[in-house]
């Protein structure tokens, strides 16, 4: 049997209550499957038959949804900018270990590529020019990420920060 879920964003999902891999949880929070021992959940069911639980009770959005089945289907995260919104989402449906592993396995491959990714501002970021003969990336330290923008001559470097330069940046290292 199919639902229609209708989030705060106006968004829709269908959800297969036989395919569906998510916490049991959130069907019966949306009252699609009655939890044993407990009385019949309330329906919140528009004039269209979708269910508006999302919409109306619970400010979840399409986005949040999307990302918690993917992270769950996938034991990775989609993209690190969304992490808030996939750990907002998880504490409304009271938590998920598949969530949470999806979280731990994200942090395992952190290879950001620009400064824009690098999200923990673990790094030191510098625009190089291929045809510039500076020394001032030699040595270990610096590697090269991708080109920036368009051009094929100018690349990112970046170097990992050392014990001075992460205490002066720890407090913006939330992630927000």
């Amino acid at each position: 049997m199919s639902y229609v879920l209708q989030f705060s964003c106006y968004g829709k999902r269908i959800v297969n209550i036989n395919d569906f891999i998510g916490k049991e949880v959130i069907l019966w929070l949306c009252g699609i499957k009655p939890r044993p021992g407990f009385k019949k959940s309330n329906k919140h069911i528009n004039h269209f038959g979708e269910n508006i639980y999302f919409r109306k009770i619970m400010p979840v959005s399409a986005l949040q949804w999307d990302l918690y089945m993917y992270s769950i289907t996938h034991y990775i995260v989609f993209d690190y900018r969304y992490l808030v919104e996939l750990i907002k989402f998880n504490e409304m449906i009271g938590g998920d270990e598949r969530v949470d592993k999806a979280i731990e396995n994200s942090n395992k491959c952190y290879n950001p590529m620009c400064a824009a990714e690098d999200y923990r501002k673990l790094y030191i970021w510098r625009p190089m020019r291929l045809t510039s003969n500076s020394t001032q990336f030699n040595g270990d330290e610096w590697t090269t990420t991708k080109p920036i923008g368009y051009s094929t001559i100018d690349f990112w470097m970046r170097k990992l920060k050392k014990g001075e330069d992460m205490e002066v940046h720890s407090d913006d290292s939330n992630g927000d």
